[in-house]
């Protein structure tokens, strides 16, 4: 009896370990929504939006909102908000954001706020796009409510904005660069594009892939959006587990206009997995073959 309570407890204990720990784990922080905004607007135009800040905590905590510009993201599209040198002579986006309520206060547990946001284009504004983020602020403050900690945490809205005008929507693969010769398959592709305009874009890339004999392949690289001076990294699989002989690969990518840009490649694919058999196979021959031919003589008819 004593044995089998304990199997008992060890089998619960174990099955209490295989509970996977977001079941009971409870999200905190801060969350917003949406993700992000993207206006066309004119010169003298305005824009409007609103964000949802959801409180996550079991408690309730400060918040402040504020408005940040940026200029460059990661190859995987994550925007940096630093080395961003402020100029007086010059205004940003971030300084055309008004934002129509409370940009600071106390959220509720679990609670939510409403954040109203109007974007005033100026006039004289230079045409293309213009990129910023609007944050909410996890603030940690002590007793006496003064800033204590300073910034706990924060979660940002990206805000794209295009000004119409003489803009230019031109895209460059910069990277492409697949094996030149394949032992065998599947096949993993990357390929970096670049904006070279002034405004940003949906660029959708793909792999082209036509053999010397039989039917093309194509691979969807993905859609990204990319600003200007930046770059984003694409990938794709092609799926092909024994690829043989000569193939022309292509890398295409739109630009802001939906036209293509493209990059040649050639490979030469000889799967290891087909031609060693066929070698060993053909070793055999070649060796039966001899050996018969000792084995038996060939006598003509002459």
């Amino acid at each position: 009896m004593k044995k089998l309570i304990i199997f008992l407890f060890a089998s619960l204990f174990s099955l209490f370990l295989l509970i996977p720990v977001s079941s009971y784990a409870e999200q905190s922080g801060l969350q917003i929504l949406p993700l992000t905004f993207n206006f066309d607007v004119e010169k003298g135009g305005q824009a409007t939006g609103k964000i949802i800040v959801t409180n996550l905590n079991d408690q309730a905590i400060d918040y402040q909102i504020e408005a940040e510009d940026f200029a460059k993201v990661s190859d995987e599209g994550a925007p940096s908000f630093a080395g961003i040198v402020a100029n007086e002579d010059i205004s940003t986006l971030s300084s055309w954001i008004e934002f129509s309520g409370e940009v600071s206060g106390q959220i509720a547990a679990k609670d939510s706020i409403d954040v109203n946001f109007i974007i005033n284009i100026p006039k004289d504004a230079e045409p293309g796009g213009h990129y910023a983020a609007i944050f909410a602020k996890h603030i940690n403050k002590t007793a006496e409510g003064s800033t204590g900690i300073g910034v706990s945490s924060r979660v940002g809205t990206l805000i794209l904005v295009s000004v119409p005008g003489a803009v230019s929507k031109d895209a460059e693969i910069t990277e492409f660069a697949p094996p030149s010769f394949l032992w065998r398959g599947p096949v993993d592709f990357s390929m970096k594009v670049s904006n070279t305009g002034s405004v940003h874009y949906d660029s959708q890339g793909k792999i082209i892939i036509n053999p010397i004999f039989g039917s093309q392949n194509e691979v969807d690289m993905g859609t990204h959006t990319i600003i200007p001076d930046n770059a984003r990294s694409y990938t794709g699989n092609w799926n092909k587990r024994f690829p043989f002989g000569y193939y022309t690969v292509t890398a295409q990518a739109t630009n802001g206009a939906g036209e293509l840009v493209s990059v040649k490649r050639v490979i030469w694919a000889l799967p290891l997995e087909i031609v060693i058999p066929a070698i060993i196979l053909l070793v055999i021959i070649i060796w039966t073959f001899k050996g018969l031919k000792r084995k038996y003589k060939i006598v003509s008819n002459n």
